[in-house]
């Protein structure tokens, strides 16, 4: 999913732009830029920018999703929606991987279009198969210019955990003026499930404890993320006490010792009350 703010947030408009773009030739159909409407909407000031990505299992849905996230944060600027063509079936698992990575330079000029808009803040939540999508893309922009984001929350991410810590990690260090968060829960059954066809457990996964990694904070979402809801995985839209957090790290911008988490030792990471 992905949004753009105009001041940050959806007040008193709700702007989520869905665009009619066809496939081009290598199969992939996403968003039309409403960059133009960004800029007529920003009134004075630079605007801010919110951006979530997510495989298309359900377009439609997903962009609901989105416009109800934006007014339940009350987010005063303009969210903006990146999705890739999913099978939306257990079967096209592996296709919806491959799809993810044919995104990737559609998405890399989504980032160069918001960073040209002068955006004061973007904001990135990613997604389960988005989570690979984005931290592939920003470790190949880490020498080019990036849109300002302030926020990178990645949620229930479906990535190779060895792979994260030894390559992403260190990659994304160089975005120092962005707070990083990973939400993980021991109930997420899909990513059990990738895990299993993988043979590497996902930086989602907190099953037999929860993993953390230097520069991001990480919180256990279990808590939050009932099994009898889309098997635990789709907690970052659905659960009241994760978007209260979502809330608490985008609008209300409070360090994540005032956010009512709990703090666990030795290896530190936050899990909610």
């Amino acid at each position: 999913m992905l949004g753009v703010n105009r001041g940050d947030g959806l007040g008193d408009h709700l702007v989520a732009s869905l665009g009619q773009g066809q496939p081009d030739s290598s199969g992939i159909g996403w968003i039309n830029r409403p960059f133009d409407q960004a800029r007529l909407l920003q009134g004075p000031g630079q605007p801010e920018a919110d951006i979530a990505t997510s495989g298309n299992d359900d377009l439609l849905d997903r962009v609901f999703l989105l416009a109800q996230l934006a007014h339940d944060l009350s987010f005063r600027g303009l969210p903006l929606f990146f999705s890739w063509p999913s099978a939306g079936s257990i079967r096209g698992y592996f296709r919806d991987e491959e799809m993810a990575q044919l995104s990737e330079p559609a998405f890399n000029q989504v980032l160069d279009d918001i960073a040209a808009l002068g955006a004061t803040d973007v904001y990135v939540i990613a997604h389960s198969l988005g989570n690979r999508l984005v931290t592939n893309v920003l470790k190949q922009r880490t020498k080019r210019a990036n849109p300002k984001i302030s926020e990178l929350l990645l949620a229930a991410p479906d990535v190779n955990e060895e792979i994260f810590r030894e390559q992403i990690v260190p990659a994304l260090a160089s975005m120092q003026n962005t707070r990083r968060t990973i939400y993980a829960s021991s109930n997420d059954v899909a990513l059990k499930a990738a895990k299993i066809a993988h043979e590497f457990r996902r930086v989602g996964d907190a099953t037999g404890g929860v993993r953390t990694f230097a520069g991001y904070d990480t919180v256990d979402m279990t808590q939050g993320a009932p099994i009898v809801r889309a098997y635990g995985h789709s907690y970052v839209m659905d659960s009241p006490k994760v978007l209260n957090d979502i809330g608490d790290t985008f609008i209300r911008r409070k360090p994540i010792t005032e956010r009512g988490l709990v703090q666990n030792p030795p290896n530190t990471f936050w899990s909610l009350r």
